[in-house]
C-alpha cells in the first residue's frame, strides 16, 4: 500500500463530524453487509463503503445484529461497527405490560 493509499484509507475511518449529532440506523432482519454499510453512507455515518468493508474483513466486524441503534456523526468506523455487531446495543422493540387485578 503506497502512501497515498494509506493517508485515504487513515482518512476514511475517522469520524464524519467533529459535531456530535444522533442518528436513528436501523438494520433489518436479513440485510447484507452491503446492504448495511450502502445505508450507513447514505446517511452520512461512513465515508467510504469500500473500505469499510476491507475494516470488516481486517477486524472480523461482520456478525451485524438486526435492530435499531443510536449512532452519532462524530463515532469513528470502528465505533460504529462495533456497535452494530452488538447484541445490547440495539434499542429493544420489548413492549412491557402490567396486568393488575380487579
Amino acid at each position: 500500500m503506497g502512501v497515498s493509499s494509506y493517508i485515504y484509507y487513515s482518512q476514511s475511518i475517522k469520524a464524519v463530524s467533529d459535531t456530535s449529532e444522533e442518528v436513528e440506523f436501523k438494520v433489518n432482519t436479513g440485510d447484507t453487509s452491503a446492504d448495511i454499510l450502502q445505508n450507513l453512507k447514505n446517511e452520512n455515518l461512513i465515508k467510504d463503503v469500500n473500505v469499510a468493508k476491507l475494516y470488516i474483513r481486517l477486524y472480523e466486524l461482520n456478525n451485524f445484529k438486526s435492530g435499531t441503534f443510536t449512532l452519532n456523526r462524530n463515532m469513528d468506523l470502528q465505533a460504529i461497527l462495533e456497535k452494530l455487531n452488538s447484541a445490547t446495543a440495539a434499542a429493544s422493540d420489548t413492549v412491557s405490560i402490567t396486568v393488575t387485578g380487579r
